[in-house]
């Protein structure tokens, strides 16, 4: 009987060390590793002493979104990378599909996620304590690690359509998105710089990514709004399916739109790579970025900024939305989230100067 429990205890144990480095699906409650996965006390010049003095092997869990975005495949990718390098750094990472950026800093304010991969506007509004997040003190202890990719926004209208221009969408069928969604705040970013209202336009609907490309390819809408990381199979069902056409967003409202949002960054969508825009569209774009608070071990830190730009190409095959994933593009200034610490050890050890 004795033997008995005791193989049943170890197999017990086994498939549920197994089951810790797997994706899942529901957050759990919390999994915080506050200590470091060194097994020998170190000080880490520029790094806070007691977060990196104790010895333990720790899980981390990362958020994402639906499993149908971009965030899902570069978030489990992520994981997998470190769970590969598991017994060198003590480190096993769980992947979780969220709901996406705005859960996501909450769950990190609230211990109940270590990591997350956010919209880089959200980031700013929590960090901030204002717009989506004005009912909320301050998100201070939030800490910037690395944009992953760009999210490009695309403005879409059909080709045969004589809208050439942003201006040209007023007075027609324009769909800004459901309340919460990106698409909406980059349509409330527009609508502000162009001065528009929603009586400006003939009709404006507030419908989310499916049923709004199914009334589009229905020729029930003249323009749609967009944010995500190139290439998406939205869009590719967009402009081959239902032949959508990107226009340009002048230089004007992209400055307009950066006074108010200074995160943003002017963008392009590649000419070639959509039918019906043979030549680059000029529009702004937001980082998709990865995101912890400061109470995570700058040693967890530095090991994942080490895995991701250490691999680099073994990262960016991941999805060919981190094709220029790599260290040029890393920010000196302007990040407007402080960085954490352990990515600030890594990047100077790079050369870098932050």
């Amino acid at each position: 009987m004795k033997f008995f429990k005791l193989s049943t205890w170890i197999i017990c144990f086994i498939a549920s060390f197994n089951l810790s480095i797997i994706d899942a699906k529901v957050v759990p409650g919390t999994v915080s590793p506050k200590q470091s996965t060194k097994k020998t006390v170190e000080t880490h010049e520029g790094m806070d002493k007691k977060l990196i003095t104790t010895k333990s092997k720790v899980n981390l869990t990362l958020g994402t979104a639906s499993e149908s975005g971009v965030f899902y495949p570069v978030g489990k990718g992520i994981s997998q990378m470190i769970n590969k390098r598991k017994l060198e750094y003590g480190l096993r990472f769980i992947t979780y599909s969220t709901s996406g950026s705005k859960y996501n800093l909450q769950a990190i304010r609230n211990g109940e996620l270590d990591l997350a991969i956010s919209r880089f506007d959200l980031a700013y509004e929590a960090y901030r304590g204002v717009n989506n997040f004005e009912k909320q003190d301050p998100f201070s202890d939030l800490r910037y690690i690395v944009t992953l990719y760009p999210m490009p926004i695309g403005v879409i209208v059909p080709q045969k359509s004589e809208t050439n221009y942003l201006e040209d969408l007023k007075g027609k069928r324009i769909n800004i998105g459901n309340p919460g969604s990106g698409k909406r705040s980059v349509a409330n970013m527009i609508f502000q710089a162009m001065n528009w209202h929603n009586s400006d336009f003939k009709r404006v609907t507030g419908l989310a990514t499916r049923e709004m490309g199914d009334i589009f390819c229905g020729n029930g809408i003249d323009g749609i709004i967009e944010l995500l990381g190139i290439p998406a199979s939205f869009y590719d069902k967009i402009t081959n399916k239902c032949q959508g056409r990107f226009i340009p967003i002048p230089s004007k409202v992209i400055l307009s739109v950066q006074r108010n949002n200074p995160f943003i960054e002017f963008g392009e969508i590649p000419g070639g790579l959509y039918p019906h825009n043979p030549i680059n569209v000029q529009t702004f774009q937001i980082g998709a970025i990865l995101l912890t608070s400061r109470n995570i071990s700058g040693d967890v830190i530095f090991r994942i900024c080490e895995t991701l730009f250490g691999n680099m190409e073994e990262f960016r095959k991941i999805h060919p939305a981190l094709e220029n994933f790599n260290l040029n593009n890393i920010k000196k200034k302007n990040t407007f989230i402080p960085y954490h610490n352990g990515a600030i050890k890594y990047y100077r050890k790079q050369g870098l100067t932050l």
